[in-house]
């Protein structure tokens, strides 16, 4: 067995490298108190793919709303959807996309099975301040390995909001 001396100077050096090293600080949960009663959903068995790295729309995802009342209010879509994904590194990353410009809470999130078989997932994207008036939602799609398939079918697109 062999015993080694660390020596003081050296022991010093790495808690000073410790101390000064970043670490990276979740940022706090953003708090959402509105109260969405409206509800529209689009229901599809449609089947499509791509290889494509850039978003997609997926067919049929789409729902068209008119957020009422008199000031911003929070809009809720929940996308339910069987997904796969082609290639041992490669999965499908989803988002909700309203308008064009802004995309749902948390942003972008990754499903698909890699076994070359559908699996079912379901997730929440949180639209925290939308202004009264008429909004589009659409889901997108991409796949997160260029050239590498990934896959949806028998999906759902439920958007609630403000009546």
């Amino acid at each position: 067995m062999t015993i080694r001396l660390i020596r003081p100077w050296l022991g010093g050096g790495m808690l000073l490298f410790a101390i000064v090293t970043p670490v990276a600080v979740p940022a706090a949960p953003t708090m959402v108190l509105c109260s969405p009663t409206k509800l529209k959903a689009s229901v599809s068995a449609a089947e499509s793919s791509t290889t494509s790295s850039a978003y997609e729309n997926i067919p049929e995802s789409q729902v068209s709303f008119v957020q009422g009342g008199n000031a911003p209010s929070c809009v809720i879509v929940r996308f339910s959807v069987e997904a796969l994904a082609a290639g041992a590194d490669n999965a499908l990353e989803i988002r909700a996309f309203m308008g064009n410009i802004t995309a749902g809470r948390p942003g972008s999130v990754l499903v698909g099975d890699r076994t070359g078989e559908y699996r079912g997932y379901s997730y929440e994207f949180v639209f925290p301040s939308v202004a009264p008036g008429f909004h589009t939602i659409r889901m997108q799609g991409r796949s997160t390995v260029t050239g590498q398939q990934v896959s949806v079918r028998n999906h759902n697109t439920v958007v609630q909001f403000a009546p």
